[in-house]
């Protein structure tokens, strides 16, 4: 199985406890809840097994990147925390180099599914990030598919 499960990534400090093999909401909405609700860590390996096969093999080593900033940017929790408030989220964007303005970032959650069209973001977890920036970049990859994805055996 080519899938990440068990990050051992020279990147990260502690390895980490993968997420569930499947997500238990009774609908689509449901399950992308309790998606955001695993630990920043957890959500990336979530969505790497989901889209391994579509090319994201390639990016793990940017993912481990993603997390990392997310957790050093999140003070109250660090690598237990599993989203940014508002502010730490544009933080976050900053790190990256892909400062967007307040309503981008909304309309850009909003396009992914992540967010809904009068829903204003109070939190934003790594799983919202990844849907907008990897939806239109690879075809295949929408919310639907990532909370209904296997996660190997």
């Amino acid at each position: 199985d080519s899938s990440l499960t068990d990050c051992s990534c020279s990147t990260m400090a502690a390895p980490v406890e993968a997420p569930p093999a499947f997500l238990t909401g009774a609908d689509d909405n449901e399950k992308l809840n309790q998606l955001i609700s695993f630990t920043h860590s957890q959500q990336a390996i979530w969505f790497l097994n989901a889209f391994w096969e579509l090319g994201l093999d390639k990016e793990a080593e940017t993912f481990w990147r993603y997390v990392q900033e997310m957790v050093a940017i999140d003070i109250e929790n660090r690598e237990n925390g599993n989203s940014l408030d508002e502010v730490e989220a544009h933080r976050f964007l900053e790190k990256l180099g892909e400062t967007l303005t307040v309503l981008a970032l909304r309309a850009n959650l909003r396009k992914s599914g992540a967010l809904g069209e009068k829903e204003r973001p109070k939190r934003v977890p790594i799983t919202h990030y990844l849907l907008y920036k990897y939806a239109d970049a690879i075809d295949g990859v929408d919310y639907h598919q990532l909370v209904n994805a296997s996660q190997g055996d």
